[in-house]
């Protein structure tokens, strides 16, 4: 456990040093980010290696081929089910291929190591995580003795938008207290050149936490194959069958779980990735048909290349402001969190 005096807790809080760095792997790049004590955001991007990319298209192709039966992941070979999938690549390749683009940051932005966050891709398995992990807390002990977030992108992404409340996902206070308390669902989309990653995911405040209920990868419609299918049925066939896919996880998702997941309650929809503004806003407005509720939201006020290193940011910013959070003495009630 990392301990730490009220003094020092003062002296992390009133710092001019900006707040610790947040990385976020993405498929194409690494994208380092961190807030500064006046509010603002920075963001730095820096290009990954061949090595990298291959990768990581690696693991969208790997995480395509996995189902989740029970809690237990199988891997299809044709119609078999092989338990226990294999790791991508072997641990130290893994980190070795990783550790050479945070190496590059780090040298680039004289970043000196100073972490407070680590978010992978959704295609990464349990191996390529602890790859990522490796890669770039090389001094194990000492990471493992400081307040550090680690995992996926769609916490970060939920984060940015404030959905650790109840009531940014328009909820009343009737609904977000008591016995009245409702069930939060949110929509996130990654879409990236390779694949597109959908996962319906919980907002659990009593946790503060944002764990994925059901997902589902494809490489059909990720912005590479979406272009390859448009120019071959034409815009409209792509849309409606965009529109059915969407709508088909959703009904599969629920299906089995309508105890406590209905279609009522998924209120937001966060569509994460590069691609251009108009195809983001296709998946956006296509999203929200497939829910079809006439509550839920699209998220859209931050862009969608930055809306995970925003949230990744705040993850980093909290393991200073928010100690308590990793259950380390929370700071002196003098100090105000205004950012």
């Amino acid at each position: 456990m990392w301990h730490m005096s009220g003094t020092d807790y003062l002296a992390l809080s009133t710092s001019k040093d900006p707040f610790p760095y947040a990385v976020v792997i993405r498929p194409s790049q690494v994208t380092i980010s961190r807030w500064t004590r006046s509010g603002d955001l920075e963001i730095m991007t820096v290009p990954g290696t061949e090595n990298y990319r291959d990768y990581i298209r690696d693991a969208a192709i790997f995480h395509s081929r996995i189902v989740k039966v029970d809690r237990k992941e199988y891997l299809m070979e044709g119609e078999s089910m092989i338990p226990s999938p294999p790791k991508i690549h072997d641990l130290a390749t893994a980190t070795s291929i990783l550790r050479e683009v945070i190496d590059s940051a780090n040298q680039k932005f004289e970043m000196k190591s100073d972490y407070g966050g680590l978010f992978v891709p959704t295609c990464f398995n349990s191996s390529s995580l602890e790859a990522a992990s490796k890669s770039m807390f090389v001094d194990v002990e000492k990471w493992a003795s400081v307040p550090v977030k680690i995992g996926y992108v769609a916490p970060a992404a939920c984060l940015a938008y404030g959905l650790d409340r109840c009531e940014n996902l328009g909820r009343t206070h009737e609904e977000c207290t008591g016995k009245h308390e409702s069930e939060n669902y949110i929509l996130f989309i990654e879409y990236e050149e390779e694949y597109m990653h959908l996962s319906i995911i919980s907002a659990e405040y009593e946790w503060g936490s944002f764990p994925s209920v059901t997902e589902k990868l494809t490489q059909v419609f990720g912005t590479r194959g979406s272009e390859d299918i448009r120019k071959r049925v034409g815009p409209d066939s792509f849309r409606q069958q965009l529109l059915d896919y969407i709508r088909d996880f959703i009904d599969t998702s629920i299906s089995g779980r309508e105890e406590y997941l209905q279609r009522k309650d998924i209120r937001a929809i966060i569509v994460s990735g590069d691609a251009t503004v108009h195809r983001i806003t296709e998946i956006q407005e296509t999203a929200k048909q497939a829910v079809g509720n006439g509550a839920v939201k699209v998220l859209d006020s931050i862009l969608s290349s930055e809306v995970v290193a925003y949230g990744a940011a705040i993850y980093a910013r909290n393991t200073v402001l928010k100690p308590h959070l990793w259950g380390l003495p929370p700071l002196d009630e003098s100090i105000h969190d205004e950012l």
